[in-house]
This record gives structure tokens, sequence and C-alpha cells, in this order.
């Protein structure tokens, strides 16, 4: 799948094998547990970002996602931690990802 890229860029979800015998045959299957784990690091990470500045513009701590860039402020880091969840949120709304 071409957009796995953009909500897991860091290949964390653990696929299931699945036999699919209606609807879409490119629709992907992740684990539960590793679609917790994946928000669940994405929302420590803000939660990182946040508790680490004083000032949501300060720049951010270093090496938080892969990504990042020198120059990020923590509301840059909390913006693209809400940005794979919500990437990933819309690809199970469509129909492309299945969580099990």
């Amino acid at each position: 799948m071409s957009d796995q890229k953009q909500y897991d860029p860091n290949g964390e979800l653990d696929r299931v094998e699945v036999k699919i015998i209606a609807g879409d045959g490119n629709q992907v299957a992740y684990t539960n547990d590793s679609v917790k784990r994946f928000i669940e690091k994405r929302l420590l990470l803000a939660w990182t970002a946040l508790k680490n500045t004083d000032h949501l513009q300060d720049p951010a701590a270093t090496n938080l996602v892969s990504d990042q860039d020198p120059t990020d402020a923590a509301m840059d880091i909390i913006g693209k931690c809400i940005e794979e969840i919500d990437a990933l949120n819309v690809q199970t709304v469509n129909g492309d990802v299945a969580i099990i």
C-alpha cells in the first residue's frame, strides 16, 4: 500500500494476513495491539514535546520523531504526531485498513 509510509513511517504496525471474501482486495489488516502501541507512542512523544518546553513555539527536544527538523518547535512535533494518527484513522474510515 503506497499510503503506508504516511501513517506508518517506521513500519511499526504488525500486519495480519486475512482472506478477504468481499470488498476491497487491497485492504491491509493490522493487529489491535500494534495499533494501540503506535497511538500510545505518538501520544507520549507529543506529551514529551509539550512538557519539555515552556512555550509551544520553543524548539522541541531533539530526536523525538524520525522526520524532525532541528528548527521544529514543540507544536510542530505535536502536529506531526497528530497527523500520523489521523492518517491511520482516515485509512480505517476509508476501508483501506482493518484493525483486528
